[in-house]
């Protein structure tokens, strides 16, 4: 199974926010909504999606 770890609730609510609805959000109505900087909920999507690719690379290309 994968998993995405232990997220907090920031990442958790910056992440919904973004791609939760029927349309995805832009960074800068995220970032109005959760109370942060565009820049800080570009980063947390940046770390999110790296977690995530890190965990797949292995199931998607084993050795």
């Amino acid at each position: 199974m994968i998993t995405c770890g232990s997220w907090t609730t920031v990442k958790s609510t910056c992440w919904k926010l973004r791609y939760g609805q029927d349309q995805q959000q832009s960074f800068a109505k995220v970032a109005q909504l959760s109370g942060h900087t565009k820049d800080q909920v570009q980063r947390i999507e940046r770390h999110a999606l790296g977690k995530l690719r890190r965990q797949l690379t292995p199931v998607l290309h084993p050795a």
